[in-house]
Order: C-alpha cells, then sequence, then structure tokens
C-alpha cells in the first residue's frame, strides 16, 4: 500500500499539472481575444502572416502549429479558418 507521503506528493503532482493546465487556457483566451498579439504570436512560432492581414474573428480562429513553418496567410481578411 502506498504510503500518506506519497499520496500526498501524488496530489501535489496533481494539482501542479492543472494550475499549469489553468495557466496555458488562460493564455490562449488572451491570444484569441486580441487579434495583433494572436498575429505577433503566430508569427513568432513561425508563421508567415504578411502585414496587411486581418483576423476578424480570433476566438473561432484554429490552426494547427504542427509545422509553422508550412503555413502562409496571404494578404486580405483572414475569418473562421479551420487549418
Amino acid at each position: 500500500m502506498p504510503s500518506i507521503v506519497n499520496k500526498i506528493q501524488k496530489i501535489k503532482d496533481y494539482s501542479h499539472a492543472l494550475v499549469d493546465l489553468l495557466r496555458e487556457r488562460v493564455r490562449i483566451n488572451k491570444l484569441r481575444k486580441d487579434p495583433s498579439i494572436l498575429i505577433q504570436s503566430l508569427r513568432r512560432q513561425g508563421v508567415e502572416i504578411e502585414d496587411d492581414v486581418i483576423i476578424s474573428s480570433p476566438e473561432t480562429l484554429n490552426i494547427d502549429l504542427t509545422r509553422p513553418s508550412l503555413i502562409s496567410v496571404k494578404g486580405g481578411v483572414l475569418c473562421c479558418i479551420k487549418i
């Protein structure tokens, strides 16, 4: 039977993982609310985005960043695109 110390350590590990997940979720929500921050973040990750791109609906945008160097967004309006 696991000792009480092991159980406490396991609870601490789970709580740290939960806190990390919540922080990531908050960061993602902030990015989705501000299109300019979202564009900057995507560029930092290697997505090629031209200067005249406007994201009119960042909260519904879904981009797979597995290989960001393969994504290139040319001018105009980017809205509700699932990649």
